[in-house]
């Protein structure tokens, strides 16, 4: 009796814990368009909204911070001929996939995973390709979730999907912006031209 209790209780948590990743997520979505959509200056207050939406400040500030990382790579893309996507929530917690962008003119698309950083780089990036079985010991759990998740997607969708792990400074931006500076324009066009040249 007790063994079933502990599952349950094993089975209870891990509910929960998923559907907290689920709820921010569904907060980063709506929160990600909002940045794609208001004005910078109308996003400059949106970090204090939690006391007024009676969400915790931890959550809230980071929903924002990766919205706001998400929609500056939208708008990046957007700005070199892709169509973005936003994944819903059960793609973005499960397969750890924060945005889609599909290329129409050579049929590839990315699947980006998208942090926010604040290395000396205006954008980091890394492509991930075909792991051999000894190769896959050697990238983390959360990498290792990404690459499947991309996975079980491209066998859902038709073409070429490329995973990609982003980190984008936020240094670089104005506050609340998403208008890039030529540093990381430049940056992410090189990215883009990158991930081009691996369907080659």
């Amino acid at each position: 009796m007790q063994l079933c209790s502990d599952t349950f209780h094993r089975n209870f948590c891990r509910a929960q814990i998923d559907r907290y990743f689920i709820v921010c997520a569904i907060i980063q979505r709506e929160l990600t368009l909002a940045c794609l959509s208001l004005s910078a200056e109308s996003l400059k207050s949106f970090p204090n909204w939690w006391k007024s939406i009676g969400l915790e400040k931890k959550i809230w500030i980071s929903s924002f911070k990766g919205a706001n990382s998400v929609a500056r790579i939208a708008h990046i893309l957007m700005q070199e001929g892709f169509k973005v996507h936003l994944p819903i929530a059960t793609i973005d917690s499960n397969w750890k996939i924060n945005l889609i962008a599909c290329c129409p003119k050579t049929k590839f698309g990315i699947c980006l995973q998208i942090k926010t950083s604040q290395n000396d780089q205006p954008i980091w990036y890394h492509i991930f390709g075909a792991l051999q079985a000894e190769d896959r010991k050697m990238i983390s759990d959360k990498d290792e979730r990404f690459r499947e998740g991309v996975e079980r997607f491209r066998n859902q969708n038709r073409g070429a999907w490329i995973p990609v792990k982003l980190e984008i400074n936020t240094t670089f931006y104005e506050t609340g912006s998403v208008v890039p500076c030529d540093v990381t324009l430049d940056a992410a066009r090189e990215m883009i031209l990158t991930i081009r040249n691996t369907l080659i």
